[in-house]
């Protein structure tokens, strides 16, 4: 058994019924664990213009080297190329599966072909087997993993697994464990539904070894301290997310005069949920914070709701009603459907609804009006049973337009097909980080000083807090991209260097399997990349520095991007719907704001000069591949007519 990691990758053939292993050791040194692992083996068994639901797609579910060892590391990275995007699709989920499969012995699962029937996969430590499901197929994730621990007669065992979204190939469905802990975006519960995978459970009994075990322990206690007590800790242990969404939509401005609905009332907020209910608290796996809400909804049932969860059935569709928005979200979460990709899809049907471009005879008699319960009820059940216009919609905004047409895909706000939760006009570095990321999101860069400059003003300090706030973000800002302009939000310069910086920190935490709600990046000063490289070193026996994670993370997002550019991405695909360059924000101490597109595409060319890409392109240079020792990768962009190179540099 090697330090820190299980030591094996498990490979399923569901065409098959084949199960292979092979060790972690040929890319943890390169790729450390979890999603930097998950892209080198998703180049390597993908091969290029595939299907996303084709039998040629995987998915791989990764942990990372101080999974299931310390506070805050129970973080499962999903991978696959994806059905909404058509591109890398990636998600991460909380909870116990990925500790567990550690446990079992396994750092990574990858899943290759597809079964002729419903099936579930179990792993009781060295002991896996392809199981059939059919008697499973059809019930919702709360279900499914209640009947699975009672065939298996194991109530310890940790189950992920797909609802009927995913069943029926809902472009964007989800991957479910426990009551909440959810791979939510780019649609990683579609792939698991188009190869008749229902599920995965696990029990394992192993142990993980550790090379300095009583200093590795000391820091872990350390680091329990520091998020517990931090101030963002804190606040997590109060309210949870519910606080830090009810922060970002008052600070945002949703692009509301787009759709001509004004300035939002003030009872639709994540918190004002969060306050009727008065949810239980729960958590991941070694976490102090606890920072997941369980809502017990009376005549709706019970379940947890968090993160962006919240927004999906409220605020972007201008639900006022909790009740209402307490049942979308559990809902999706039952279904197994990613409700931070529903809600801005139904409030695009409302939108279209609202301007003429459909009608009730579209809709199967369902009048999409901003806020209607029934318009949001019932055409979330629509959705997942693709049943009529939830047919349409299940589609997603790219697909769905060409379906509807009549201009349709003007009104979609979406960023390389991934529907837009929170559109990012206000904050520069946000919407650049939005653009040119793996996802299309902002969950893989969020260029944070911006962003507690921003948000800091809601926060509740008074003005000597808020000066000396300010000032760090100055200082910080400066620090990485030369210039106190980085860390405030209506201005361009900088926001490169901070962009590439978040990302990096983003991908680092990725890999190593922790949560990244515990970082800088959010708030919480425990797992900086100094005691990240220390966890390593202690952890492995062999001396880490910071610097080495930002190469290796380097090298996992130049990755990524041969990968995406390999399926077909271009520099124009880098960007944000046209009307967010065309609207104001309409509310907040950012009224009126636009965002210049001259001036965008300018942050695109620096951010891609900075990252050595194309300038012109954002294809990884020649240079950038050889030097990150990624010369086979160089090779095969030549090969596709990606990249003019003289191949036989390339290392």
């Amino acid at each position: 058994m090697s330090y820190l990691y299980a030591g094996t990758i498990l490979i399923i053939d569901l065409n098959q019924g084949k199960i292979s292993r092979e060790p972690t050791s040929s890319y943890s040194k390169d790729y450390l664990g979890g999603r930097g692992i998950n892209i080198r083996l998703l180049y390597d068994h993908v091969s290029p213009g595939v299907d996303p639901l084709a039998d040629g797609n995987v998915i791989i579910f990764g942990s990372g080297p101080l999974t299931g060892t310390c506070p805050a590391s129970g973080r499962t990275d999903v991978m696959a190329k994806s059905p909404m995007t058509g591109l890398l699709g990636d998600s991460n989920m909380g909870g116990y599966f990925s500790p567990e499969l550690k446990y079992a012995g396994y750092d990574h699962i990858v899943i290759t072909g597809k079964s002729d029937r419903p099936v579930y996969i179990w792993i009781n430590n060295d002991k896996v087997d392809i199981r059939d499901a059919c008697k499973i197929w059809g019930k919702d994730t709360y279900e499914t993993q209640n009947l699975i621990r009672q065939e298996l007669n194991d109530l310890e065992a940790k189950v992920a697994c797909i609802g009927p979204a995913g069943e029926n190939l809902v472009r964007f469905a989800s991957i479910q464990s426990e009551l909440g802990h959810g791979a939510g975006r780019t649609g990683m519960g579609t792939v698991m539904g188009s190869k008749n995978l229902k599920a995965i459970a696990v029990h394992g009994t192993k142990a993980i070894k550790i090379a300095s075990p009583s200093e590795y322990l000391a820091i872990c206690k350390e680091l329990e301290i520091l998020i517990r007590e931090s101030n963002a800790g804190k606040e997590y242990q109060e309210y949870g997310t519910a606080r830090n969404v009810d922060i970002m939509l008052h600070a945002q401005g949703y692009v509301r005069n787009l759709q001509s609905r004004g300035t939002p009332p003030e009872a639709t907020t994540p918190l004002n949920l969060f306050k009727k209910f008065s949810p239980k608290k729960v958590g991941c796996f070694s976490c102090p914070n606890r920072c997941m809400e369980f809502y017990e909804v009376p005549g709706v049932g019970s379940g947890v709701i968090s993160c962006e969860i919240y927004v999906g059935s409220g605020v972007i569709v201008d639900n006022n009603d909790p009740d209402v928005w307490a049942e979308g979200a559990l809902f999706c979460q039952r279904q197994g459907l990613d409700a931070a990709s529903a809600g801005p899809i139904l409030a695009w049907a409302m939108e279209l609804y609202q301007r003429g471009i459909i009608t009730t005879h579209d809709t199967d008699g369902i009048p999409m009006e901003w806020g209607s319960k029934q318009a949001i009820l019932d055409m979330l059940k629509k959705i997942v049973n693709r049943d009529g216009f939830g047919d349409v919609l299940a589609d997603g905004m790219l697909l769905g337009a060409r379906r509807i047409g009549q201009g349709a895909e003007k009104y979609a706000l979406h960023c390389k097909g991934l529907p837009i939760l929170e559109p990012p006009i206000g904050l520069r570095g946000l919407s650049l980080a939005c653009a040119v990321g793996p996802r299309g999101d902002h969950h893989r860069s969020y260029p944070t000083v911006e962003a507690d400059m921003y948000y800091g003003t809601y926060k509740g300090l008074d003005q000597k807090q808020f000066e000396m706030e300010k000032e760090r973000c100055y200082s910080e800002a400066e620090r990485i991209s030369g210039t106190k302009k980085g860390a405030i939000d209506i201005e361009y310069d900088g926001k490169p260097a901070m962009v590439i910086h978040t990302e990096d920190l983003l991908a680092i935490t990725d890999s190593l399997g922790i949560c990244k709600w515990t970082t800088p990046i959010f708030g919480i000063p425990a797992y900086t990349p100094e005691r990240q490289a220390k966890m390593l070193s202690l952890g492995l026996g062999m001396e880490f520095a910071p610097d080495m994670l930002f190469q290796i993370a380097n090298k996992i997002r130049c990755l990524e991007r041969a990968f995406d550019v390999r399926e077909g991405l271009t520099r124009s695909q880098d960007t944000l719907p046209r009307r967010l360059f065309e609207t104001k924000v309409d509310y907040g101490e950012r009224k009126d704001v636009t965002l210049n597109y001259k001036k965008f595409e300018d942050m695109k060319s620096q951010y891609y000069s900075l990252r050595g890409w194309d300038a012109i392109t954002g294809i990884p240079t020649e240079e950038t591949l050889t030097r990150l020792r990624l010369g086979d990768i160089a090779r095969d962009l030549v090969k596709a007519g990606k990249l003019s190179v003289n191949h036989k540099k390339a290392k």
